[in-house]
C-alpha cells in the first residue's frame, strides 16, 4: 500500500504517545495543555484524503478502483449521480446524506482507514456541485487528481474549474491521461506534451502528469495468477510511486507528526521532572525513616546507659531480699529448731535457695514492671510527636498512640517474665546454696556429737544409778549436762556464724546477680524498642511501594525516551 514508510513512522509514533500518556497518567503529569485530543486525531488518525475530479466519463471511477485494487466506485458510461461521495471506512456498508450534493459512503476495507476518496461528478456537470467541492475539500485534499480522457483532455469545464484554484490548491494538483489504452502507444507522448502544454498557458505551472489506463491496472490486479507485465504496461505503477512518495514526503502530514513528537517530547519533559521529583521524595523520606530509626536507637541506648548498672533498681531489690531471707534463717537457726532438724532432716539450704528465688522473681519482675511502665509512658509521649512528624513530612497515617501503647505493654509483659525466669537461674549460679548446705552439714555433724556424748552419759548414768554404783550417776549426769549446755552454746554460736556468713556472701553477689541479668535487661530492652519500631512499619511500605513503582517507571521511561528519538531521526 501507498506510504508504508510513512504509516509505519506514524504507527511506531502513536505507540509511543499512548505510552507516553499512560505513564503520564502514572505520574499525575497533566497532558491537557501538552496534548490535546485534537493534536492526536490529526496526527494519528486523520485519513489522506484524495479527490479525483474530471469530466464525465472520464474514467475517475475506474482510476479509484484500479488505484487501490478493489470494486470501491462504481463504473457507469452515464453519470452514476451528481453528489460528491465519499468514501471512508466503516464496519459496514452503509450511505449517510450529509447534504444534497455530499453522501459518504463507509464501506469495510481495511485501507480506507488511512485513505479516504472523494469522487465527484463531471466538472461539466452541475455548477454547485464543483462550488461545494472547492470550499471543503479542495483546502484540505492531500492530493487532487484531475482525469482527463485521451479523447478529449482539452475540455473546457476541467480547465476552467483549474483557472479558478489559488495557487495552494494547485501545488497538489497531478494531472491523470485515463484510457491510454484506447490510444496508439506514439500517441501517448504527444498528448501528454500538449497537457504541459496548456497547463504553462492556463494555470501557469506543470503539474505531475501520468498516462494510465485504469482498466487494464485494474484487471492486472484482479486476475489470477497477477499479471505483473499488464499492470506494468498500463501505466499505474509510476502514479503509484508517485502517490507513495507524495504520501511519505507530505509537508504538511510531516508537520503534523513532528508537532505531535515535540507535544510528546514536552511530556516527555514533564514526566521527567515527575519522576525526578518522585526520586527526590524518596531520598528525602528515606533520610526521614533513617532519622527516625536512630531516634529510637539513641532513646535505647540512653535507657540501657541509665540503668544498666543497677538494672533499675534490681540491685536494691537483692539487697532487701537478701537480708530478709537471712532473718529468715537466723530464725531457724534457733536451739530448738536446730535439735529437731537433727533427728527430722536437714532441708535449710534447699528451702533458702527457693525462698530467695521466689521472692527475688516477685521483686526482680516488679521492679521490671515499674521500668518498663515508665518506659512505655516515654515512648507513648514520644510516639505523639513522631505520629505528628511523619503526617506533615510525608502525608500518611501511622498507627496511634492506644495501638503502640498496647504492643508496648504486650512487650512489657514478655520481658517482665524474662527478667523472672533468668533472676531464678541467677540465684542458682551464685551457689549459695551448696555453701549453705556444706556449712550445715558440718553444723549439724558437730552438734550430733555432742547430742550423742550428752544422751550417752544420760544413759551411763541411769545404769550406774541402777547397779548402785558410787558417785558415778552424778558425775556422768554432769558430764552429759556440760555436753549439752556445750551443744546449745555450739548451735548458737555456729548459727550466728552460718547466718552471717550466709548474708554477707548473698550480699557480696548482688553484683554478679546484676550482672548475670545484664545480658537479659539489655536483650529484652532490645526487644523492646524493636517492637516500638513497628510502628515505623507503614513508613517502610509506603517507602518501599514508592521504590517499587519509580523503578519500572523510570526504566519505562527510557524506553519511550529511546523511541523517541528514534522516531526524531526519521522526522529529520
Amino acid at each position: 500500500m501507498f506510504g508504508e514508510r510513512y504509516f509505519a513512522t506514524r504507527e511506531r509514533l502513536g505507540e509511543v504517545v499512548n505510552g507516553i500518556l499512560s505513564i503520564a497518567k502514572a505520574t499525575g503529569v497533566d497532558t491537557a495543555h501538552r496534548m490535546s485530543q485534537d493534536v492526536l486525531d490529526q496526527g494519528l488518525a486523520t485519513p489522506f484524503l484524495f479527490v479525483v475530479c474530471g469530466e464525465v466519463n472520464a474514467g475517475k471511477s475506474t482510476l479509484l478502483n484500479s488505484l487501490f485494487g478493489q470494486q470501491i466506485c462504481k463504473v457507469n458510461i452515464l453519470p452514476e449521480t451528481d453528489r460528491v461521495i465519499w468514501y471512508k471506512y466503516g464496519p459496514e456498508r452503509k450511505d449517510v446524506s450529509v447534504t444534497d450534493v455530499l453522501l459518504e459512503h463507509y464501506v469495510p476495507i481495511e485501507f480506507l482507514k488511512d485513505f479516504n476518496l472523494v469522487d465527484t461528478p463531471g466538472t461539466n456537470s452541475i455548477e454547485k456541485t464543483h462550488q461545494g467541492i472547492s470550499e471543503r475539500f479542495m483546502p484540505v485534499a492531500d492530493l487532487l487528481l484531475f482525469v482527463f480522457p485521451v479523447s478529449n483532455p482539452w475540455g473546457a469545464a476541467t480547465w476552467d474549474f483549474l483557472c479558478r484554484q489559488p495557487d495552494e490548491i494547485l501545488d497538489r494538483v497531478v494531472f491523470i491521461l485515463q484510457q491510454a489504452d484506447q490510444r496508439e502507444p506514439e500517441d501517448i507522448p504527444v498528448i501528454l506534451d500538449h497537457l504541459r502544454h496548456l497547463a504553462m498557458k492556463r494555470i501557469g505551472r506543470i503539474p505531475p502528469v501520468f498516462a494510465v489506463s485504469g482498466k487494464m491496472a485494474f484487471e492486472a490486479k484482479l486476475s489470477l495468477p497477477f499479471s505483473e507485465g499488464k499492470r506494468r504496461n498500463s501505466g499505474i505503477i509510476e502514479i503509484e510511486d508517485f502517490i507513495s512518495k507524495s504520501v511519505c514526503d507530505s509537508p504538511s502530514r510531516k508537520k503534523m507528526l513532528h508537532s505531535l513528537y515535540l507535544a510528546a517530547s514536552r511530556v516527555m519533559q514533564d514526566v521527567e521532572d515527575r519522576i525526578e521529583d518522585h526520586a527526590r521524595i524518596i531520598e528525602r523520606d528515606g533520610r526521614f525513616l533513617e532519622e527516625m530509626e536512630r531516634e529510637i536507637d539513641a532513646m535505647r541506648v540512653q535507657v540501657i546507659r541509665r540503668n544498666s548498672q543497677s538494672l533499675g533498681g534490681t540491685g536494691e531489690a537483692f539487697q532487701l531480699e537478701a537480708r530478709e531471707v537471712a532473718k529468715i534463717l537466723k530464725n531457724r537457726m534457733g536451739i530448738g529448731k536446730s535439735i529437731t532438724r537433727l533427728i527430722t532432716g536437714e532441708d535449710t539450704a534447699q528451702l533458702m535457695e527457693g525462698l530467695i528465688q521466689d521472692r527475688l522473681r516477685g521483686s526482680v519482675e516488679d521492679v521490671s514492671s515499674q521500668d518498663f511502665a515508665e518506659l512505655i509512658r516515654l515512648c507513648c509521649d514520644h510516639w505523639e510527636a513522631l505520629r505528628s512528624k511523619v503526617k506533615n513530612a510525608m502525608g500518611i497515617e501511622i498507627e496511634t498512640v492506644a495501638e503502640i501503647e498496647q504492643r508496648l505493654i504486650a512487650s512489657q509483659g514478655r520481658f517482665v517474665k524474662r527478667m523472672g525466669r533468668e533472676s531464678s537461674q541467677g540465684i542458682g549460679n551464685l551457689r549459695v546454696r551448696v555453701v549453705l548446705d556444706i556449712a550445715l552439714r558440718q553444723r549439724n555433724a558437730m552438734l550430733k556429737g555432742f547430742l550423742i556424748v550428752g544422751l550417752l552419759m544420760m544413759i551411763g548414768a541411769g545404769v550406774c544409778g541402777a547397779l548402785s554404783v558410787p558417785l558415778a550417776p552424778w558425775i556422768l549426769l554432769g558430764l552429759s549436762a556440760m555436753s549439752i549446755l556445750i551443744l546449745f552454746f555450739l548451735t548458737m554460736q555456729s548459727g550466728k556464724e552460718i547466718v552471717s556468713e550466709y548474708r554477707e556472701r548473698l550480699l557480696n553477689s548482688g553484683d554478679t546477680f546484676v550482672s548475670a541479668l545484664r545480658g537479659q535487661y539489655e536483650e529484652g530492652l532490645r526487644l523492646f524498642f524493636q517492637d516500638y519500631a513497628l510502628g515505623l512499619e507503614a513508613v517502610r511500605k509506603h517507602l518501599a511501594k514508592q521504590k517499587q513503582q519509580l523503578a519500572p517507571r523510570l526504566e519505562r521511561w527510557n524506553g519511550l525516551f529511546l523511541g523517541l528519538k528514534a522516531i526524531e531521526q526519521e522526522l529529520t
